[in-house]
């Protein structure tokens, strides 16, 4: 089931009380100040990638495929190798807020979400002046949304905080084959 609920509200800035809008000198150097700053970080960015595509290239130069995972080789030793088969464990995973315990279970993600009301602008500028929408709806979010910043806030309270956190729970041992 979908549940949504909405409101709006529309405001009128008047031009002549707005703030002044930048020269195009000063948008000038703003630009040439962001671009002095994203060359280099376009730089790091690419090396980094390029360290991640070298070291992926040769991990599979050197991956030893088609390993049996129901016995150990000892010749496989400190090197990569790449298995396929049935992953187990002999444990349970417990999520014991919710008393779930399973087992067969590598992992268990509580997901929480909260339906809450978030606020969406919207803005128009002309030479009259900025039209600013403010646009209210319930939406279930993984996280809190501070209603306190909303323009209009009656009617529109959030909780203070969630009901529960979302959290993961791992199994501590886990086998492929012989290995663990």
């Amino acid at each position: 089931i979908f549940y949504c609920r909405q409101a709006s509200t529309l405001k009128m800035t008047n031009p002549a009380l707005s703030p002044l809008e930048p020269s195009n000198f000063t948008m000038w150097v703003c630009g040439c100040i962001v671009l002095l700053f994203s060359l280099p970080m376009t730089f790091l960015n690419e090396r980094k990638q390029a360290k991640i595509y070298y070291t992926i290239s040769e991990a599979a130069k050197r991956v030893v495929s088609n390993v049996s995972p129901h016995a150990v080789d000892l010749h496989n030793n400190y090197s990569l190798v790449h298995c396929q088969g049935k992953t187990y464990t002999q444990r349970e995973v417990v999520d014991e807020n919710f008393g779930i315990c399973l087992s067969q279970t590598l992992r268990i993600i509580r997901r929480v979400e909260m339906l809450q009301w978030v606020e969406i602008k919207r803005e128009e500028f002309s030479s009259m002046g900025t039209r600013t929408w403010y646009e209210y709806r319930q939406e279930w979010r993984t996280h809190l949304v501070d209603h306190r910043q909303f323009d209009q806030q009656r009617g529109h309270e959030n909780p203070s905080c969630m009901p529960c956190i979302g959290e993961t729970f791992n199994c501590e041992e886990a086998y492929l084959g012989q290995y663990q």
